[in-house]
């Protein structure tokens, strides 16, 4: 992790304790400059394990605090584990398995992040292939995990070059996992706290859909970019839902807990709602994108109206109204024989009301695989402005991530 200018870390203490077969040791940091704690605020700190969760506590107000993991101590790279803003009471965070024997875990509180708004940065750039985790870049440590299947190879993204820099290729297989006979690769934002009641928001990736299978749009079924849940007002989804002979990008909103579903709308004719793929960039009856295209979605609640824009390669391309919610939110699990039920938002497959383990006996287990490749994914908790939309897109073409 890079920390931002102006931050401090204090080391407070160690703890270690075997957890499985490495040994997780861990380092309580304190912020230094106590003069900035609020009446009755304590310092953030790490509490212990319990199974494969970490117990932390930030109660620290007005701040972020950060977990972060390393494998040396004498030099290593300090990776974001996961951040959290000022709360009462304890957290518990899932971790990934150290690659290494040994892991070290500490917690700080992080200053001056450059954009505060940009709760999770996915470049795909650090080597998610052996560690399980695609790094968040934002500052925030809202990274993306491996969860899948214990003992099987896939349900994980191949690293690949992408748009800017490296990129994650995700692919679905025949295995008669899910309702229509396959699993798919797949990730796990499970840090989903500051996206809970957004009322604002801006998500945008550079995405590449592959030619489907068989030649047919339709046999790709849901192709998910990114998810937040199903038949709870307020979650959204966002990719090609329930592709027809075309299946554009489409955005949609649950209105009710009932199924109620509002799509962002066609600009261009009656059908296929959301991104004008067909009639911009020629996406034919195969799937096939073409190569890379950057996507964009601005969300604005105000008095129970959420005000939607839709944007193809940088341009405005609609504007439309969802009428009846106050603010997006995301989705736990609650049936099934779900075990791991928290909110996560998936990356290239569709939570519904599954858990982010591939559980058997989840409600409607994950699916919506994507066949394509993702880059540069990003969500604000506001909305960006056209020109702010176009200089992302353009620094993008020229293999920046501004």
């Amino acid at each position: 992790m890079i920390l931002s200018a102006g931050t401090f870390w204090k080391q407070a203490g160690v703890l270690s304790r075997p957890a499985g077969f490495f040994m997780v040791k861990l380092i309580a940091f304190l912020w230094l400059t106590i003069s900035t704690m609020t009446r009755g605020s304590m310092p953030p700190s790490i509490i212990g394990f319990y199974g494969n969760q970490l117990m932390w506590n930030n109660q620290q107000e007005g701040l972020f605090s950060q977990v972060e993991m390393t494998s040396n101590l004498s030099g290593g790279v300090w990776n974001p584990v996961t951040y959290d803003v000022a709360r009462t009471g304890n957290l518990a965070t899932l971790i990934p398995t150290p690659g290494a024997p040994t892991a070290f875990y500490r917690i700080g509180v992080v200053t001056n992040i450059a954009d505060p708004a940009l709760l999770v940065h996915l470049t795909f750039d650090n080597d998610f292939t052996h560690s399980g985790v695609i790094l968040d870049t934002s500052g925030h440590g809202n990274n993306a995990l491996r969860f899948g299947r214990p003992g099987y190879p896939t349900n994980w993204p191949t690293q690949i070059n992408g748009q800017i820099g490296k990129a994650g290729e995700f692919h679905y297989y025949f295995d008669g996992w899910d309702s229509s006979g396959r699993s798919g690769d797949y990730a796990a934002i499970t840090n989903v706290g500051p996206m809970l009641m957004m009322t604002q928001a801006t998500f945008s990736a550079w995405v590449y859909y592959y030619t489907a299978i068989s030649n047919f749009i339709g046999n790709d079924h849901n192709a998910t970019i990114l998810d937040a849940g199903y038949a709870t007002k307020g979650t959204w989804h966002w990719g090609r839902y329930y592709s027809s002979s075309y299946g554009n990008t489409k955005f949609l909103i649950q209105t009710n807990s009932s199924g109620g579903t509002w799509f962002l709308p066609a600009p261009y004719g009656p059908y296929d709602n959301g991104w004008p793929e067909n009639y911009v960039h020629g996406v034919t009856n195969n799937g096939n994108s073409g190569g890379w295209h950057y996507y964009a979605i601005t969300v604005n609640c105000s008095n129970n109206n959420a005000i939607v824009s839709g944007y193809f390669q940088g341009t405005n391309f609609i504007t439309a109204t969802c009428t009846g919610v106050s603010y997006l939110t995301v989705q736990t699990p609650t049936s099934g024989a779900a075990t791991n039920k928290f909110p996560w938002i998936g990356i290239a497959c569709w939570t519904h009301n599954g858990s982010a383990p591939m559980e058997a006996g989840d409600d409607y287990p994950n699916n919506g695989w994507l066949n394509g490749a993702l880059d540069d994914i990003r969500i604000y908790n506001r909305v960006l402005s056209p020109q702010e939309i176009y200089f992302i897109f353009t620094n993008g073409l020229a293999g920046k991530s501004p």
